[in-house]
């Protein structure tokens, strides 16, 4: 039986697709923890809302650091949301099963090829390509979404939506926008 488990929130991102988990398994009994890796602007944002909710939390200072963190845990489960900042090789330095949760139904590029990292457990919703923006509104019928989430570089733009489904719109990790970077590549065309 689980007895313990930790989210590593590697992104502000990551949060609110842990938390039902979260929860409903803290509920049940189980030991939960987060690990925080710092992101200057979003720290308080992630402190606050663990605090609420009155769940512990570890922040990890770099990700040298991180492999001796998890070494030192006896967890039964570490769960992440992307490939973790060790090498696959280290991953038997470790108690702990490894799962990957890429929790939710989208078009995300990783949810269409598997990471060659040696997960123990991978769990993905389901998956779809979005063809265009357009069809956004089927897409959300068609998969009885509940939430729509966008980066908030998009803030506004899909509040059409709010009719079908909840809207939010999340901080992005700061310096890297994928709309940024394919409009400077489409404008040095």
């Amino acid at each position: 039986m689980t007895k313990s488990i930790i989210f590593d929130v590697q992104h502000l991102y990551y949060l609110p697709q842990y938390f039902p988990v979260a929860n409903a398994l803290k509920e049940s009994g189980v030991e939960v923890e987060f690990v925080l890796h710092p992101e200057p602007g979003y720290d308080e944002v992630k402190t606050q809302k663990l605090d609420a909710d009155g769940l512990q939390y570890h922040f990890i200072p770099d990700e040298c650091t991180t492999l001796s963190f998890y070494q030192t845990k006896r967890v039964d489960w570490i769960i992440f949301g992307n490939v973790p900042p060790f090498s696959a090789a280290d991953k038997s330095t470790l108690h702990a099963k490894l799962a990957l949760m890429q929790h939710g139904i989208g078009p995300k590029a990783c949810y269409y090829s598997v990471s060659e990292y040696p997960f123990d457990v991978r769990f993905v919703d389901d998956v779809f390509m979005e063809e265009s923006l357009e069809k956004k509104r089927d897409y959300i019928l068609q998969h009885k979404a509940d939430v729509l989430v966008m980066g908030n570089e998009w803030e506004g733009k899909f509040d059409e939506f709010s009719d079908v489904c909840e809207v939010v719109y999340l901080p992005r990790t700061p310096s890297v926008s994928t709309t940024e970077i394919i409009e400077v590549i489409k404008e040095s065309q």
